[in-house]
């Protein structure tokens, strides 16, 4: 034997002899079921900690002191698994009841020679987990120092006193950016004598992501033992294989009894998650273990890329951050994995790949805490790109922003936590390929001056980056970086200032139709999917309680099991009163889900709409079918409810509507795939470059299509081939794209054994070309230019800052090359504006004027001024807006939005040269506004036009009644317009397209342009005035809406409609009363 290992007999002698009775003690106390209580501390609670030694010592250190301690045979002490059930929290164990976790084996399992108590898991929070809207907690606590009785009454006490080290089977989440060796969670050790230790876990030494990476490095974690040991038995929905890491952590000082273990998050770019813990009276690595490691190996990469960094200047950059999303297609499965890399010290990675089954490569490299920006770049192997063998990133010229947080008394505020991140509208391209600026999400804390800075953000990109500001004293809020120009002026200064509220205390009770408490029942304060909602659950008084809830309008609701949801909106000031809810007793739904051949569908996800499509704004219904395949809900509202299914391998169906008490049938379809060609309608050859996308057309017959995400794919095939799946029922149409083509939007015909065939035939149009110059005929590099419609009904793009964007999918923008140059695809053949718009100027023309002259021509911006009175007197607080709906377009709402003074004068500046519109703003709500009175003007480039309001027309009052008086204390806000009276259109058209033709003819659209529209005025004792209108036949309607923090969700209660008269001449300063308007309840639908 070694000399590092020899041990004297006498030693060993002790050393088994004591061992022996150990065991014997240890054994006989932990035989019986009655295994050690916990208890999970409140993460608020500190855990004692009058003394605090270092930490552990690092893994190498372990590693090296791991040598001299042998592996103990024979006989051995037991290990004491603990149960987690009690430290389990939602939605940490939800992840259990979802396939592949649905085939781990739970309860008592043995890996490594160790037991192990599997029930569930328990997730510690990260940044990332964070930005997914998932509270995890920060840290969780086991207390250690217990009793524990067993049958014949033997006591065991401080089960701390033998652990030598403990183990624990887990892995991570949300590890896309973590990197080998990051510092990911530790583990606090609370002995009894007060004294604190620490060990840190660290990713790709001790564990790291449960999902596998291929080509990850290292090829296995480094801690002595640590090891996979579980595989999902099938792939993961992005065909990635899971797994579970068992590694062990040594007792810093095993001398000493253990009170408590902790742990706690690093918050890293890793988020720590386990599954079982167990303690083991041996010191790391005594306990034997022959156990293979499961972790899978890579053939060797077929390809590896080699990715350079570099400054504006060229310079090297070391260090830099690259993260890989690349796109793999197996067995006709889509599949999509992130990797993170790290620059050497010659600013170069390698990033490795098997690109035979590569459909799409996307790389991004940033520098962090640094002045330059970062860039995005894309390949697309299915569109033709070739992915090289090198690739120099060039990072651009980003600039720093900064600002300061207060509080309302204009003190600084620190430790405020800013979370950026990039967004994106619906003319933004998600999938566009090549080299392009590019943002990654940061946080930013203020300082004890509340003060603030985020270095490196793409100048191009302000108006796409976007930021929210959180403490935990304050309500928080959210901005725009590029949101206004005044905004974005003082950010790049550093002096914008933002001002948080302190939030208030909302108490409340929940109780059931005899008013006795109901216990656990979920209380939400605020919509769902926005920064300010909360969830509590009431006690056993049926009480709860929220803190920091903003003042003003706040929606509340609440479920508990067997009763029907509530909904309620209060006004949150100081000293309100608690909120009582009273609950009856629900509705019962039950639903079996099955595929098409009538079996169930065990696991399928089921979660409730909204009523009118998408996730539910109120109160949250979410479960899985059984292995029967059935659900049911016992707490349904007495209402119509729509519900959404999802099965991976299955269209995911939407809107779906289940009766009361009746045995509903939800059936689902696997997953169609189709199977296309692309071809020229006049020569039948293939278009070999083009774009397809799938999605929905609501109206069979007409354009109107909606690309579902990712939206349009890029495709290269000599044959004109393409094939996409697809993954919704409601998916119905296919459009395609290609240059110098018109686009085509066709609807899908059935499918055959899941596979839909079409062939897409596309009408050669050219595309129109142009080029963008100033007055002085110079070009305009990176303007944005958009194809618009002229005069909708509603706007395709919003102007902001000299940019315009949009929230439309299929609107057609671009932006203006080094030369000025652009190409619009498939323009109407007749009609159509093109419009263009910089810092520096607008400019829009006819698709037939750019595609005769080649040129677009960018015009200076002009001036609007205007006065406003009423009865011959200037009003101020008049609020205005600028329209420019005649064109498509919607200017942006902070920036063209202004109110008179005191002279009632107000102007607009930056204001587009040509046709336009002054509208007046009357408030409806804390937070809408209704347009009225819409005045043309015209505004030429660097001058100033001239605009009024008021001192003709009629001034009009009444009063507004309620048929049916109101309960004592309910709210109602009015809403109400006056409409020039429109004849009444044919009651029964034979078909829609009947009906289209007749809002499309001629006479229709000019009486619709003639017509005036007016917004009503109304305060809430029902008093109604209205100035300014002109004489004419009119048809006044008014609303009465029962208050909702969204506009679209306020509920009308009642109506009430009549005709007004205004003569000619009449006299401004002479007010016409119109009498009472008679409020109607509105019918229940």
């Amino acid at each position: 034997m070694n000399s590092r290992y020899r041990i004297t007999k006498r030693l060993l002698t002790i050393v088994l002899v004591g061992t022996a009775v150990i065991s014997m003690i240890v054994w006989f106390g932990l035989h019986q079921r009655n295994r050690s209580a916990v208890q999970i501390a409140e993460q608020t609670e500190a855990a004692p900690t009058q003394a605090v030694s270092e930490t552990a010592p690092a893994p190498e250190a372990v590693s090296n002191a791991l040598e001299s301690i042998p592996t103990l045979t024979g006989e051995l002490p037991p290990v004491i698994p603990i149960s987690l059930a009690p430290f389990f929290a939602e939605p940490e164990n939800g992840v259990w009841s979802s396939k592949p976790w649905s085939y781990f084996s739970i309860g008592t399992q043995t890996y490594c020679g160790v037991e192990f108590n599997i029930q569930g898991v328990i997730q510690l929070g990260s940044p990332g987990s964070v930005q997914s809207k998932r509270l995890y907690r920060g840290n969780v606590t086991v207390s250690l120092a217990v009793t524990n009785f067993t049958d014949n009454g033997m006591v065991i006490t401080e089960l701390g006193t033998n652990i030598g080290c403990i183990h624990l089977l887990g892995a991570t989440r949300y590890s896309g950016e973590a990197t080998p060796g990051m510092k990911i969670a530790e583990v606090v050790w609370h002995y009894a004598n007060s004294d604190v230790r620490r060990t840190p876990v660290e990713y790709a030494v001790h564990t790291r992501d449960w999902k596998r990476v291929r080509f990850e490095q290292p090829g296995r974690v480094s801690a002595p033992g640590a090891k996979v040991v579980w595989r999902a038995d099938e792939r993961a929905g992005d065909d990635r294989n899971m797994r579970l890491y068992r590694f062990a952590l040594a007792n810093p000082a095993p001398g000493h009894a253990v009170k408590q273990l902790e742990f706690r998050s690093a918050m890293a770019n890793a988020a720590l998650f386990f599954t079982a813990l167990t303690l083991d009276p041996l010191k790391l690595g005594q306990r034997p273990d022959d156990s293979p490691d499961l972790e899978e190996t890579d053939p060797p990469p077929a390809r590896t890329l080699e990715i350079l960094v570099q400054d504006s200047t060229g310079r090297m950059i070391p260090g830099a951050r690259v993260r890989s999303m690349y796109e793999l297609k197996q067995d006709g499965k889509t599949s999509r994995v992130n990797k993170s890399l790290v620059t050497d010290a010659n600013g170069v990675c390698v990033f490795k790949f098997a690109d035979a089954d590569m459909e799409k490569l996307e790389l991004s490299a940033w520098q962090e805490e640094s002045e330059t920006s970062g860039r995005k770049m894309v390949w697309e192997t299915r569109a033709g790109d070739i992915i090289p063998v090198s690739y120099t990133f060039k990072l651009g010229n980003g600039i720093t922003i900064g600002g300061l947080v207060v509080d309302e008394s204009d003190i600084p505020i620190a430790e405020a936590k800013l979370n950026f991140y990039r967004f994106w509208t619906g003319s933004d391209e998600m999938n566009k390929r090549g080299d392009h600026p590019d943002f990654s999400n940061r946080n930013a804390t203020t300082d004890a001056q509340g003060r603030w800075q985020m270095k490196g953000l793409p100048p191009e990109m302000l108006d796409r980056i976007g930021f929210e500001v959180k403490h935990p004293d304050f309500t928080g809020t959210s901005m725009n970086v590029g949101g206004s120009a005044t905004d974005e002026a003082k950010f790049r200064n550093g002096t914008h200032k933002i001002v948080l509220k302190r939030g208030l205390i909302v108490r409340g009770k929940v109780t059931d139709e005899f008013n006795s408490p109901i216990k656990d029942a979920q209380v939400w304060a605020g919509d769902r999917n926005t920064r300010e909602r909360q969830d509590k659950r009431t006690d056993t008084n049926g009480e709860f309680r929220f803190t920091n809830i903003k003042e003003g309008d706040v929606r509340f609701s609440v479920m508990a099991k067997g009763r029907t949801p509530e909904v309620k909106t209060a006004t949150v000031k100081p000293d309100m009163p608690e909120i009582i809810f009273k609950l009856i007793p629900g509705k019962l739904i039950r639903a079996l889900v099955q595929n098409v051949a009538g079996e169930p569908l065990p696991g399928t996800r089921v979660s409730l709409e909204s009523p009118t499509g998408g996730v539910a704004e109120s109160y949250e219904f979410n479960t899985t079918t059984d292995t029967e395949g059935r659900f049911e809900w016992d707490g349904a509202p007495d209402e119509p409810v729509q519900f959404y299914f999802y099965k991976e391998g299955y269209e995911q169906k939407r809107g779906q509507r289940l009766k009361q008490n009746e045995d509903n049938i939800v059936t689902l379809r696997k997953g169609r795939n189709v199977q296309g060609w692309v071809v020229d309608s006049d020569t039948q050859k293939p278009i070999t470059k083009f774009r397809v996308g799938v999605g929905r057309n609501h109206e069979a017959g007409t354009s109107r299509f909606y690309a579902d995400y990712p939206g349009m794919k890029d495709y290269s095939d000599a044959n004109g081939a393409f094939t996409v799946a697809l993954n919704e029922e409601q998916n119905n149409a296919i459009k395609a794209e290609a240059d110098d083509y018109a686009e085509k939007v066709e609807q899908l015909p059935a499918a055959e054994n899941g596979v839909v065939q079409i062939v897409l035939k596309l009408k050669p149009s050219s595309a129109l070309r142009g080029v963008l110059v100033n007055p002085q005929g110079a070009p305009v590099p990176g303007a944005t230019v958009a194809l618009t419609e002229g005069d909708s009904i509603g706007s395709s793009f919003q102007l902001r800052n000299g940019r315009l964007s949009s929230y439309d999918r299929s609107s057609k923008l671009v932006t203006t090359d080094a030369s000025g140059n652009f190409t619009l695809p498939s323009p109407p053949e007749t009609g159509g504006d093109v419009v263009a718009s910089s810092e520096s100027g607008f400019a829009r023309a006819s698709v037939a004027q750019v595609r005769g002259s080649g040129q677009l021509v960018l015009q200076g911006f002009g001036r609007i001024e205007g006065t406003i009175k009423i009865g011959g007197q200037p009003v101020a607080g008049q609020e205005f807006g600028f329209s420019m709906q005649n064109i498509g377009i919607s200017p942006d709402w902070q920036s063209y939005k202004t109110s008179s003074d005191e002279q009632g004068r107000f102007s607009f500046d930056k204001v587009p040269a040509g046709e336009s519109s002054v509208i007046r703003l009357i408030k409806n709500s804390d937070t809408s506004w209704t347009h009225s009175h819409k005045t043309p003007v015209v505004v030429e480039a660097g001058k100033t036009a001239q605009v009024s309001f008021g001192d003709d027309g009629a001034v009009i009052k009444g009063q507004v009644l309620f048929e049916t008086p109101l309960p004592e204390g309910e709210k109602m806000n009015f809403s109400g317009s006056l409409n020039t009276k429109m004849p009444d259109p044919p009651r029964n058209f034979s078909s829609p397209q009947e009906a289209q033709a007749f809002y499309n003819s001629p006479e229709w659209k000019a009486l619709t342009k003639q017509a005036k529209h007016f917004a009503v005025s109304i305060s809430p004792d029902g008093t109604l005035v209205m100035d300014s209108i002109p004489p004419g036949e009119y048809t006044l309607r008014v609303m009465a809406n029962k208050p909702g923090t969204q506009l679209w969700d306020r509920k009308t209660a009642a109506t009430g409609t009549m005709t007004v008269t205004i003569p000619e001449n009449a006299n401004p300063f002479s007010p016409i009363n119109i009498g009472e308007i008679i409020l109607k309840p509105v019918q229940k639908q």
